[in-house]
């Protein structure tokens, strides 16, 4: 998806117009996981096993976030552009395009060109992309869905001994009966260092 070509969302009938597009930067900072120091993982619970003391302090948490500044990347704002930029069309995505009210579940599996059979015993499991059908104020107009699925191969190419291969051979799998109503727009693979 090219940063530099974000353009108006395709937001509902009587929503206010916003420009959700993030500011594009030529300087991409991967993001690194803060080390632990024998710290222990923090994980949120299920919503429904969170006990009275956590509610509250995600309640403080919520509090402290929606009192950020707009421009703060941290903010409700920054969390809603987000979301309108990449789930509302601002960008024109080549990838995945669907009607948002289907239910669509597809699996991808990767294996080296010299495997006998696409999905044989030597094909590793890559990942699956799930759409669940949902309304949030979406325009009513418009159903469409573009997105895009990206998954890490980097241990499974390891694992099929596809190293050194220029190609690989992927397979989508459908596990649902829409799968018909789905256009994969292409299939790209990108290495990064």
């Amino acid at each position: 998806m090219d940063l530099s070509k974000c353009g108006p969302a395709d937001l509902p009938a009587g929503a206010e117009q916003t420009n959700c597009c993030p500011p594009v930067s030529s300087t991409i900072i991967d993001f690194v996981p803060p080390t632990r120091s024998g710290r222990p993982l923090r994980v949120r619970p299920a919503a429904h096993l969170a006990g009275e003391e956590y509610v509250k302090k995600y309640a403080k948490a919520v509090e402290l976030v929606k009192a950020l500044p707009a421009d703060d990347p941290r903010s409700f704002r920054q969390q809603a552009n987000i979301h309108c930029s990449y789930c509302d069309s601002a960008y024109d995505q080549v990838g995945i395009e669907l009607d948002r009210g289907l239910h669509v579940k597809f699996d991808v599996y990767i294996n080296s060109p010299e495997a006998a059979e696409p999905m044989g015993p030597a094909s590793e499991f890559a990942g699956s992309f799930v759409n669940v059908p949902h309304n949030h104020r979406h325009s009513k107009k418009k159903t469409a869905l573009k997105t895009n699925l990206r998954l890490g191969i980097s241990d499974l190419i390891g694992d099929i001994g596809a190293e050194n291969d220029d190609s690989l051979v992927v397979s989508l799998v459908p596990r649902t009966t829409n799968g018909d109503k789905v256009k994969i727009g292409g299939i790209r693979i990108e290495f990064s260092s």
